[in-house]
């Protein structure tokens, strides 16, 4: 992906000004915390991945995110009920 296109959709997410489609939750993946943010930026859809270190109790040490452009699909699950 183009690294200026990649700074700009950064930049544009820092401030504020894109079209977030999903916000994505703080999970917690051991020592590391993960949130996925789906935004949409001239007629196409990127992940936004933002990492973070650290504890609510102490300073978050926030890491460089990353970003990959991603298409919407739609999935159908099947969920299993009790007959009555």
């Amino acid at each position: 992906m183009d690294e200026a296109l990649v700074a700009k959709i950064i930049e544009l997410f820092e401030d504020d000004e894109l079209e977030i489609v999903e916000e994505g939750d703080w999970i917690s993946e051991h020592k590391i915390d993960v949130c996925e943010t789906i935004v949409k930026y001239e007629d196409k859809y990127y992940n936004i991945t933002q990492d973070r270190s650290g504890s609510y109790y102490s300073d978050y040490e926030y890491y460089d995110p990353e970003v990959c452009e991603v298409l919407p699909k739609e999935v159908t699950t099947v969920k299993w009920v009790k007959v009555k």
